[in-house]
């Protein structure tokens, strides 16, 4: 630790007491920063713990489960965080038994590197930071024996957790399951795996804890045995996940990607030799499941057609198929569309449509759409909607149009949102009663279904009404930007000159950041040209939360005439802040009302260099570049320029 800073801590600690682990169980480890100088340090971290090195000694007996997940592909959001230390430490947890497998027992001694905190630097050396290296203590644990007594306990105790109706119980049991890793935990991976449809687990979930464990001998025979058993309904993960275990039982586990170019064209060699083997055995995997969907019936049997039918599918991607064996393949799944989950039937659609003609795909798609009866078309169902849509509009519309009425204003705004504009004044007598009704307006997700119908099907016989309810809502505290954008929209739609007036006083309005919600609301919900003077006019308005919509919504929505006032605005801020780029270059990202002027000049800067490096309807020549980055205050801003951020409405 001699090279941390002196007024810099950064302490490591095991957070149980007494520091002996049974396998399986978590080893929760927090790690802290803090400093005795104010304004100096800075964090930034994130949920994937980009910025930290775990170091484990011995590493004998070790497994780096990240070597399996990425071996596979993984996927996930990563969400990241930014602050200023101070004498307050700063802590995250971090569970080693989710990282590592801990496969000998013994004594073990931990400690991190970071590269999570930088120094700000000051004005006088041209502001900006300096990343930090930084090295804790070392904290010392003992894994113990297999203790079957201890592991029989576990498992109990997680079956009690797997029956809980708490949120969450199940999925946490599911990781229990696999950090115990016992022959009797994995074969209670495989049950919930394997009725995955009975159950509430998710597949993905068991899926991973399965592939990350220790006991192929149990899991590989059993995976097999499902692909021909005709009364197991095949999960969709399953025929990889048999061909990534087979060949980590040949292979072992991929090592790490060397750093080092003498050594690369032997890994290279490894993995080119180990996909090769893994299509081997996908292959072998899918035709065990095709031999065995005559012995099969009823939705086992349709699930292992649509099964085959997928396995093709991507196959044929990469590699040549028989010309006949799709089209044979997707005709299959059209026989059994309807004993198929509707996730199946939907993943169906969605490829077949790229080769299949779309009248034949129709009816499934009008199917999907419309199996919510009295209860309203929900947010799951956009996707069947909007290939609706796109195949026969004016079916789609009435389809909508029919939904709203029959489950009286409980269809999703988003599903609503995909008609065409018009007036329907069929609509009006039940418009009219939802409007003059207290609750509805005041009710959250009503209001906002009821305006959605409004801006895509009202007549202009609700005008009154629609103003009526507009001057109630900008009239109270708080903000219902989605309700208000869509009720603009409509008076937009209208013409009515006093939709301009309203959309002037809550972009001029200073006190709150309604003006920003207002425009990313009208951004998604009725776009037009006739709105961008009033955005244009917004550059200028004295609140800088709506400033930095107005800039984003023109580097959307603006035409190339809209740069002058852009770069007019940047530069304006430059000179302002010129001199106290070092408060810019450590404040955090916040975007709303309670946000300090220094962050919500940081996040403006950002914002309209974004407009104009990343505009959708120009491109800046090399030298505009130059000139952004050269101007920038912050290295936020920089990364703009470079093509390395962006900040989208």
């Amino acid at each position: 630790m001699a090279s941390n800073p002196q007024d810099l801590g950064f302490q490591l600690r095991l957070v149980k007491e007494t520091p002996v682990y049974h396998r399986g169980e978590s080893i929760l480890l927090e790690i802290s920063y803090s400093t005795s100088t104010k304004d100096k340090y800075q964090r930034s971290s994130n949920s994937a713990l980009q910025g930290i090195a775990i170091h484990i000694v011995p590493s004998d007996g070790l497994l780096d489960l990240n070597v399996l997940r990425f071996e596979h592909g993984w996927a996930g959001s990563i969400v990241g965080s930014m602050g200023v230390l101070s004498s307050q430490p700063a802590t995250q947890q971090i569970d080693l038994c989710s990282l590592y497998r801990f496969e000998k027992a013994g004594h073990y001694s931990v400690g991190i590197t970071s590269n999570e905190v930088s120094r700000i630097k000051s004005a006088e050396e041209g502001g900006g930071l300096e990343n930090l290296a930084l090295e804790s203590n070392w904290v010392e644990f003992d894994i113990l024996a297999p203790d079957p007594a201890r592991a029989a306990a576990e498992l109990n105790s997680i079956q009690l957790e797997l029956s809980s109706a708490e949120p969450g119980a199940v999925d946490r049991a599911v990781g229990r399951l696999g950090r115990l890793d016992t022959s009797a935990s994995v074969r209670k991976l495989l049950q919930l795996y394997l009725r995955g449809a009975d159950t509430s687990v998710p597949e993905w979930l068991v899926a991973s804890a399965l592939r990350e464990s220790s006991q192929l001998e149990v899991i590989i025979p059993a995976l097999e045995a499902a692909l021909s058993d005709p009364s197991t309904s095949v999960p969709s993960t399953l025929p990889q996940l048999l061909a990534d275990l087979h060949t980590r039982k040949d292979l072992g586990v991929l090592p790490p990607h060397p750093t080092d170019d003498a050594r690369k064209p032997e890994w290279n060699a490894k993995a080119k030799r180990r996909s090769e083997l893994q299509q081997e055995y996908f292959e072998q995997a899918d035709t065990l499941l095709t031999a065995s969907i005559a012995k099969r019936s009823g939705p086992q049997r349709a699930a292992a057609i649509y099964q085959a039918w997928y396995d093709a599918e991507v196959a044929y991607r990469t590699k040549r198929l028989s010309p006949d064996i799709l089209p044979e393949l997707r005709f299959n799944v059209l026989t059994v569309e309807n004993e198929l989950t509707h996730a199946q039937r939907l993943q169906f659609v969605v490829m077949a449509r790229q080769t299949m003609p779309h009248q034949l795909l129709l009816p499934i798609i009008r199917s999907l759409a419309s199996d919510r009866g009295t209860a309203g078309a929900s947010f799951d169902d956009i996707e069947p909607y909007k290939l609706w849509c796109e195949d026969a509009p004016a079916a789609c519309q009435s389809a909508i149009l029919a939904d709203v009425q029959r489950s009286q204003f409980r269809t999703d705004r988003n599903v609503v949102l995909l008609m065409e504009e018009g007036e329907h004044t069929e609509l009006d007598g039940v418009l009219k009663e939802q409007l003059s009704d207290p609750k509805a307006r005041q009710d959250w997700g009503q209001s906002q279904r009821i305006a959605a119908v409004i801006v895509r099907a009202a007549s202009r016989n609700l005008a009154v009404p629609v103003k009526a309810w507009l001057t109630e809502l900008t009239g109270k505290p708080g903000c219902a930007a989605d309700v208000e954008a869509s009720l603009l929209g409509y008076l937009f739609r209208l013409g009515d000159p006093t939709a301009r007036k309203r959309l002037s006083s809550e972009l001029w309005d200073r006190k709150d950041d309604c003006g920003g919600q207002l425009l990313r609301s009208l951004h998604a919900v009725r776009n037009s040209d006739e709105l961008l003077p009033f955005v244009s006019q917004a550059l200028k308005s004295p609140n800088p939360i709506t400033v930095t919509q107005a800039a984003l919504f023109l580097g959307e929505h603006g035409s190339p005439s809209s740069q002058d006032l852009l770069w007019q605005r940047l530069e304006s801020l430059w000179t302002a802040w010129h001199d106290r780029a070092s408060e810019l270059q450590v404040a955090a990202m916040n975007f709303s009302a309670s946000a300090n002027p220094a962050q919500q000049a940081n996040q403006l800067e950002q914002a309209l260099a974004s407009a104009l490096a990343h505009a959708k309807n120009w491109k800046l020549s090399p030298a505009e570049i130059d000139r952004l980055r050269s101007g920038c205050l912050t290295d936020a801003c920089r990364e703009v320029a470079d093509g390395h951020r962006i900040l989208n409405l």
